[in-house]
């Protein structure tokens, strides 16, 4: 903003019959206003905001970084954990079947058929909960990192 430009213009009459013409501009530029000297107080809160922009980046980038660490090793705890179930779920899987070939022979109590059915029936739903947290983590890691499919079998 400028303030108190003042244009003028002056003729005076020369010997040799030209028209002279001479003009002038005033110009005042404010050295002082709301701004503070030369708009220092804006150029500064311009600077600070710029600033807190860039280190608020940082952070998100970093607070990123530490969500994906943390998605990757839940996902290898997932991993461990679908194999020990599915071992687990394949050990008692036999052994129902080990009493269902003893019920006909009679040396299989009812009791133990129930606790290996129970048992069966547990390891494969610890089993499939294992696997569903497991895809649940790679579906977060890939909204975190931007993918739409990582690759590989889903089970």
């Amino acid at each position: 903003n400028y303030h108190g430009g003042t244009p003028s213009f002056v003729t005076s009459p020369s010997a040799n019959s030209n028209l002279d013409v001479v003009a002038s501009v005033s110009l005042t530029i404010p050295l002082v206003g709301p701004g503070g000297l030369f708009n220092g107080r804006a150029t500064e809160t311009v600077a600070i905001a710029r600033d807190q922009a860039e280190l608020s980046y940082q952070d998100r980038g970093a607070v990123d970084q530490a969500s994906i660490y943390s998605l990757l090793t839940l996902i290898k705890q997932d991993e461990f954990a679908v194999a020990n179930n599915r071992q687990s779920f394949e050990e008692s899987a036999k052994l129902l079947d080990a009493l269902f070939a003893q019920l006909s022979s009679k040396t299989t109590s009812r009791l133990e058929l129930r606790d290996a059915v129970t048992r069966a029936r547990d390891t494969e739903l610890a089993l499939t909960d294992a696997m569903l947290n497991h895809l649940n983590d790679k579906l977060n890691l890939q909204a975190l990192i931007g993918l739409d499919h990582m690759g590989g079998d889903y089970y």
